[in-house]
């Protein structure tokens, strides 16, 4: 039952960045996604140590277990117009391919990143 409450609690500030983010987005117009500045807004507090990481690590890692079914959305949008892929379909899997990429090496480097400043830490 704790465990359960945590997490909770866990996802409860993870939807606070994303609302707040979209909160912000609304009232200063950016024309970013309000999701996008929820999460960066806590990218900088997890490093500014704001907040510390054992408050949000069990619900991002729910949601991290689970991140298949919240893609069902997205392919059930690609079911509904597929003449977005029949126009420009080779763009759009070449836009994939990159943003793939540049994902795995962003990942690769900021994880080896933290993994070196672990070893000089012990």
């Amino acid at each position: 039952m704790r465990i359960i409450a945590r997490m909770a609690i866990h996802l409860l500030i993870l939807s606070g960045f994303y609302l707040f983010g979209l909160g912000l987005q609304l009232w200063l117009s950016i024309p970013f996604p309000g999701s996008l500045i929820g999460m960066l807004l806590l990218l900088v507090c997890l490093i500014s140590g704001v907040i510390p990481e054992r408050f949000v690590d069990l619900g991002a890692s729910y949601l991290l277990k689970h991140l298949s079914l919240l893609f069902v959305p997205i392919i059930a949008g690609v079911v509904v117009f597929p003449i977005l892929f029949t126009r420009q379909g080779l763009i759009l899997i070449l836009i994939t391919m990159f943003s793939t990429m540049m994902i795995i090496i962003v990942s690769g480097l900021v994880s080896q990143s933290f993994a070196r400043k672990q070893e000089r830490k012990s």
